[in-house]
């Protein structure tokens, strides 16, 4: 049997579609349901894919996914049979209905569908709603998650470190990069902080840690912290770093941001704040052409 559909949910995307298929949370197609009931198994696979769209780019790609989910039904005679199919011309399809040897489970194109959006509105509108929408959605999980722990907090606890766990070993590269910024929040906002040796510790280990240190030792018995000059070598990178900055040596001109080396560039454009000014920017470029 086969069944054509999409995950154009802006935050999820398709692996949202087919987690809720999987766990059976998701709102599963009536004859793919009637047939799960029968004792089949689902495989998935993608004809056709793309990033998580900016905010401002989510209605209009998602009307692009929802024809193009019309005409792969189509092509692949994945719907039942219609009256409107004596409307298509029949050239178009790879097959006739009686060539291929698997049951069609959709129910009807996706043309009929609503886009759930206003594509009339501004950028600076969707990317309000769109933070809007995030509010909502953050609010709602937080009472999810008040009501469950209530409940049973105990369950509550093991289910949480259970999908913790798992999520952490299917997304190793996120996990490092969460981790960096924890770091450098609790640095920026002196959480894990030294007075004597005006020092701030990214984590509360690093702290204890430079508590027993030989310079914070020695701090304690001079009553301040001991200063060291630094190395010529030290002293060469900081000015390289301020020359590369001024000369504008590393720099991206989407941002309009100076870096101090390739490194310090190559993280800046790994970060979502380059990717949805590079979106924005595509798009000013289409509407002005």
């Amino acid at each position: 049997m086969l069944y054509i559909g999409s995950g154009t949910s802006a935050s999820a995307g398709v692996q949202g579609r087919h987690t809720g298929y999987i766990n059976g949370t998701g709102d599963i197609p009536k004859l793919v349901k009637i047939a799960l009931n029968q004792g089949y198994s689902m495989s998935f696979g993608m004809l056709c894919w793309t990033a998580l769209p900016s905010p401002q780019l989510v209605s209009h790609l998602r009307a692009r996914f929802l024809s193009l989910e019309a005409v792969f039904t189509r092509s692949f005679c994945a719907c039942i049979k219609m009256v409107m199919d004596v409307a298509f011309i029949p050239d178009f399809f790879l097959w006739s209905r009686d060539e291929v040897n698997w049951k069609p489970r959709c129910t009807y194109l996706s043309l009929s569908e609503s886009v759930r959006a206003d594509l009339q509105l501004t950028e600076e509108e969707l990317i309000a709603a769109h933070e809007l929408r995030l509010k909502r959605d953050a609010a709602k999980t937080q009472r999810h998650r008040e009501k469950k722990r209530t409940e049973n907090e105990e369950l509550f606890l093991k289910n949480n470190l259970a999908q913790h766990q798992s999520w952490s070993e299917k997304n190793p590269g996120r996990v490092n990069e969460i981790a960096a910024d924890v770091r450098k929040k609790a640095k920026e906002q002196q959480r894990f902080r030294c007075e004597l040796c005006d020092h701030n510790a990214a984590t509360q280990f690093a702290l204890d840690l430079h508590l027993q240190s030989r310079s914070h030792l020695d701090a304690e018995r001079n009553g301040r912290k001991v200063l060291q000059p630094l190395s010529s070598t030290a002293q060469n990178r900081r000015a390289s770093r301020a020359a590369a900055v001024a000369n504008r040596t590393y720099y991206c001109t989407t941002c309009k941001k100076a870096c101090t080396s390739t490194t310090d560039l190559k993280r800046h454009k790994s970060k979502q704040k380059h990717k949805d000014m590079v979106a924005k920017s595509h798009s000013s470029s289409h509407q002005h052409t």
